[in-house]
């Protein structure tokens, strides 16, 4: 078990390494568990973390939960509080995303990362999916 731990620790390590140093290639071959890890996930990798993987162990975000993240991104987005809504995707990383919800929670992330704040209010209210 302790081997385990130290070898998922190091590619932890290794990823935010490879991310620190720009050597985006070496990064996109690490687990996605290191990637996660990080905080630093692409957004394109977001898209392929839906509830198709079998054998991912983190829970089906639900309805209820995929609101909250809505409502707290569209509030963020009032105010331009990067800070809440970077957090606000960092929590839902430890979720499987639904494949109905996983298109829209990229757009929103795509907004994000360009700080397109009114891009994720219009993907929010429905007016771009």
């Amino acid at each position: 078990l302790l081997e385990v731990l130290e070898r998922e620790s190091d590619e932890e390590e290794e990823a935010s390494q490879a991310i620190y140093e720009g050597r985006v290639n070496e990064f996109d071959d690490l687990p996605d568990e290191a990637k996660l890890e990080t905080g630093l996930i692409p957004v394109t990798t977001i898209a392929e973390l839906t509830e198709k993987e079998a054998d991912d162990e983190r829970p089906l975000a639900d309805k209820t939960l995929i609101e909250s993240v809505y409502d707290t991104i569209r509030e963020a987005c009032d105010s331009m509080d990067t800070d809440a809504i970077d957090e606000t995707f960092s929590e839902l990383s430890a979720y499987r995303i639904p494949e109905d919800e996983a298109e829209k929670i990229n757009r929103l992330k795509e907004c994000f990362d360009n700080f397109d704040y009114d891009g994720m209010l219009s993907i929010l209210e429905g007016k771009n999916g």
